[in-house]
């Protein structure tokens, strides 16, 4: 039962803490710190990013001119941060599926034999 909760609390909550949580201490810390820091890239990216699409979304007109013209500075602008987020995250996804396998407990405990009394 508490390798299926830590497995859920590194899947569904913060990959990494389940890891931390069993008792690898070490891989769990590196875990986390991807995470987190995959996160906060990401995050920080699109926030990037974010002062570019509104002029473009409340000046479309605009932008579609300067587009047909052929200049593409605004889209161009768009590039490095989408593919820093993209990277970021395909980090993430890599760090995630490392912490989905790394979750086990401390003491594995065979299931009993059938058969045998228990103690």
């Amino acid at each position: 039962m508490m390798r299926f909760v830590l497995a859920l609390l590194n899947l569904f909550g913060f990959p990494g803490l389940g890891t931390y949580l069993a008792g690898y201490k070490r891989t769990g810390i590196i875990q986390a710190c991807i995470s987190l820091c995959c996160s906060l890239i990401a995050i920080t990216s699109m926030a990037w990013v974010s002062p570019t699409v509104y002029a473009m979304y409340h000046d479309q007109e605009a932008s579609q001119n300067r587009i047909a013209d052929g200049d593409f500075s605004q889209l161009i602008s768009l590039l490095a941060p989408v593919a820093i987020a993209s990277v970021s995250l395909l980090v993430f996804a890599c760090n995630w599926l490392w912490s989905s396998t790394t979750t086990k407990p401390l003491r594995h405990e065979p299931p009993p034999i059938p058969g045998r009394p228990q103690r």
